[in-house]
């Protein structure tokens, strides 16, 4: 059996369980966002920032961004995954998810190549048993859907990684990556 938590709904089973859980949690109208990080505290899945409320599209309305652990990972495994959630008049529904490997970073929101439309640049960080890699992923807000920035993967082990104004051709900030030495 699954603990239950402060709120009264079981921890999930899996973590295959966890967005529907979270999703369960968010349109329990007694809940809201601190019973959400209740639940999330006691099921062993809450992170560093894992709630974040603004608007994430641009349309002028708040969306709720979740992320959020693996449980039921070892002690020293990062795993975890991301969730955007947007507000309709049936409630909270996933607007995005990360399916991320490993740990999620959020590195930004903001329209980050200066197109007019909102952009989402996260990590996803996966370690082996002795080196650790960095995948970092753009979506971009096209009206309707999150979309894919870039062609292929961006990936270096031990990166540290920000988003600068480097180059002259183009417009608004790039990916800086540093690292890749093990």
């Amino acid at each position: 059996a699954t603990p239950e938590t402060e709120i009264g709904i079981n921890c999930p089973a899996a973590f295959t369980e966890c967005p529907g859980q979270i999703n369960a949690v968010l349109n329990n109208a007694d809940f809201g966002i601190e019973g959400l990080r209740s639940y999330l505290r006691d099921c062993g899945a809450e992170t560093d920032d894992g709630i974040i409320v603004q608007d994430f599209n641009g349309d002028s309305a708040v969306e709720l961004m979740v992320l959020y652990a693996d449980p039921f990972a070892g002690e020293d495994a990062t795993a975890g995954d991301m969730i955007l959630f947007s507000f309709s008049d049936s409630g909270f529904i996933e607007t995005f998810r990360a399916r991320a490997d490993g740990k999620v970073s959020l590195i930004d929101a903001a329209d980050i190549n200066e197109d007019g439309q909102a952009d989402i640049v996260f990590a996803d960080t996966t370690c082996g048993a002795s080196t650790c890699f960095d995948t970092i992923h753009l979506r971009s807000w096209d009206g309707t859907e999150w979309v894919n920035w870039t062609d292929s993967d961006i990936s270096m082990a031990y990166a540290d990684y920000n988003l600068d104004d480097v180059s002259d051709a183009g417009q608004g900030k790039e990916i800086v990556l540093e690292g890749g030495i093990y």
